[in-house]
């Protein structure tokens, strides 16, 4: 089983979630409790759990680039985001947008194989 932050998507080991408070925090500021966490099974086919997360984020960041990205800049530009873009800046809102993205979709999952469960 797998914990992941709800807000950034960020995984939570299993001693950390366990040991001390009901309060459970993240690096990205979030706190809350061990029922807010997502919990998802899944196969680790990289290696580390960081390794895999990392490997999903890039895959998302790679569609991204590859078929979104001058869209995504000229959203950014004409909503303020960006005052003059640059590959830098436009790469950093590429990658949250990504980890945003794996984030959603950990969290849909997680709600999806619940009901998959209820149904059964």
């Amino acid at each position: 089983m797998k914990y992941v932050c709800p807000s950034c998507g960020n995984e939570l080991k299993l001693p950390e979630i366990t040991s001390g408070s009901n309060t459970i925090t993240c690096s990205c500021g979030w706190s809350g409790t061990e029922n807010q966490l997502l919990a998802t099974a899944y196969q680790e086919h990289i290696g580390s759990e960081e390794d895999t997360t990392r490997a999903l984020v890039n895959d998302i960041r790679q569609v991204l680039s590859e078929h979104f990205a001058v869209e995504i800049g000229r959203f950014l530009k004409r909503w303020g985001f960006m005052e003059k873009p640059t590959a830098y800046v436009l790469g950093r809102y590429l990658h949250a947008i990504s980890v945003a993205m794996l984030a959603a979709v950990i969290k849909e999952y997680a709600k999806l194989e619940k009901e998959r469960t209820y149904a059964n």
